[in-house]
C-alpha cells in the first residue's frame, strides 16, 4: 500500500465524488496517478468524444449565442421535438436551479435514490421538500414498490435510470402516474445508455409530453457522451415555461465551446450505441470482482456502474459497522483509488459503494487493493 503521512478515514470526498484535483493535493500526489471508478461517464467510448473535441472551434473570440440556436436545432433532431421545447443549460446542475427557481413549488418530493444537487437546490431556494426513500432497506421502486406523494407535494422529481440505485422504470408512464402530483420532474441523464431500443423511446419527451401532468424532461450530455469536464445539459418542456425559465437566468451561460462540443458529440451518437456491448462486457467483468473478494453482500447493475453492498462485519476490528463505505473507500483512496461511498446520496441507504465500469486493466489494479483489504 502507498504510504501516506494522513489518517486513513480522512481522505476528502466532494458532493458528487470525481474528486481526483482534491484527493490528490490531499495525497501529495499528481491527479494522473489516481484511478478514478467514481466517475459515471462511458470510459469505453472516451476515444470517440476525443476525437470528436479536436475538430471543435472554440470561437473564443467573439460572445456565444445565448440561445444556443444551432445546439437546440442538434438537440431537436436528437430528440425529435421542436427546438422551442428545449433549452440548453451549464450542466444538469444548473438547470435544476433554475427548474426549480422558476415552478416555486409550495412542496417538492425527492423519490430517492437522487441526485444530492435538487436537495442541495431545494434548500438553497428554501423550497419545502421531503426526501421519500424505497422501503425494506433496498435501493429500487418498480415494479415492486410505489412511492408515496405527500399530499401537499406538486412536485415531484424522479430519476430513471437510477443514480445510484441503477433501476430503470419498466413503464415510465404508468410510473409518472402512479405518483398522481401535477408537475414531475423527470431525471433522464443516463437514457441514452438504454440504447437505441424501445427501452429508449420509452424515455422521451416525445413519448411524454402528451400526459395530463406538466412534465419536464432534464438530460444531461456528459455522462454518455464522455464529457464530465465539459458542463453541457438541457431541459425538453413546454415552450411557454422554458421562455419563462430564460427570463430568469443570465446570458451566455452555455459557452462557445461546449455549443459546439455537444453538436460534435451529438453527431456521434451511433458511434457511442456501438460501444455498448463493450461497457456491458466491462461490467460483468466488475461484478465478477466484486464477488470474487467477499468485501460485499449484494451487487447491483446501473448504466454505466455497479453499485455494492459492503459487509459491515469485515470491518468491525478498525472502525464502527456503521461507516463500512467510508472505510472502505478512504482504504482505496490511500490506494490510489477512487470509488463513491454512496451513504450521503438521498434515499440511499447506508453502506454502499458506486463504481464505474472501467476497463480491464484498470479492473485488475481494483480487484488487487480489494484482496489487499480483504485479506
Amino acid at each position: 500500500m502507498p504510504s501516506s503521512s494522513h489518517a486513513p478515514y480522512s481522505v476528502p470526498q466532494g458532493e458528487h465524488g470525481g474528486d481526483v484535483q482534491q484527493v490528490a493535493r490531499f495525497l501529495r500526489i499528481a491527479p494522473d496517478n489516481i484511478l478514478d471508478f467514481s466517475n459515471n461517464s462511458f470510459v469505453q467510448a472516451r476515444d470517440i468524444t476525443a476525437d470528436a473535441l479536436a475538430s471543435v472551434n472554440s470561437e473564443f473570440d467573439r460572445y456565444p449565442d445565448p440561445d444556443c440556436v444551432a445546439l437546440r436545432d442538434a438537440l431537436a433532431q436528437h430528440e425529435t421535438c421542436p427546438p422551442d421545447e428545449l433549452l440548453a443549460g451549464n450542466g444538469s446542475a444548473e438547470l435544476i436551479w433554475l427548474a426549480l427557481a422558476t415552478l416555486q413549488p409550495r412542496h417538492a418530493v425527492l423519490i430517492g435514490p437522487i441526485f444530492s444537487e435538487y436537495r442541495r437546490a431545494c434548500e438553497g431556494l428554501g423550497i419545502p421538500h421531503t426526501i421519500v426513500a424505497p422501503p425494506d432497506d433496498c435501493v429500487q421502486w418498480w415494479p415492486q414498490h410505489r412511492p408515496h406523494i405527500p399530499q401537499q407535494a406538486d412536485l415531484a422529481v424522479l430519476c430513471s435510470p437510477n443514480n445510484p440505485g441503477g433501476h430503470t422504470c419498466p413503464d415510465l408512464t404508468a410510473c409518472i402516474n402512479a405518483l398522481d402530483c401535477p408537475t414531475i420532474l423527470l431525471d433522464l441523464a443516463y437514457r441514452d445508455f438504454l440504447g437505441p431500443v424501445p427501452a429508449r423511446e420509452n424515455h422521451t419527451w416525445t413519448a411524454l409530453k402528451k400526459l395530463p401532468q406538466r412534465l419536464l424532461c432534464l438530460h444531461s450530455l456528459t455522462k454518455f457522451f464522455c464529457s464530465t469536464g465539459i458542463r453541457l445539459g438541457y431541459l425538453a418542456a413546454d415552450p411557454a415555461l422554458l421562455a419563462s425559465m430564460r427570463r430568469k437566468r443570465a446570458n451566455w451561460m452555455v459557452n462557445a465551446f461546449a455549443a459546439n462540443a455537444g453538436i460534435a458529440l451529438l453527431n456521434r451518437f451511433n458511434s457511442y450505441c456501438e460501444r455498448l456491448p463493450l461497457l456491458q462486457r466491462d461490467k460483468t467483468t466488475l461484478r465478477a470482482i466484486l464477488e470474487r473478494c467477499g468485501l460485499f453482500t449484494e451487487i447491483l447493475d446501473g448504466p454505466s456502474f455497479l453499485i455494492a453492498r459492503i459487509n459491515p462485519l469485515r470491518f468491525d476490528a478498525d472502525c464502527s459497522k456503521d461507516k463500512p463505505a467510508a472505510v472502505l473507500r478512504a482504504k482505496l483512496a490511500v490506494r490510489r483509488i477512487l470509488v463513491r461511498d454512496c451513504d450521503a446520496i438521498p434515499g440511499m441507504p447506508p453502506g454502499y459503494l458506486r463504481l464505474q465500469a472501467r476497463a480491464t486493466d484498470d479492473s485488475a489494479v481494483l480487484e488487487k487493493a480489494l484482496r489487499e483489504i480483504a485479506a
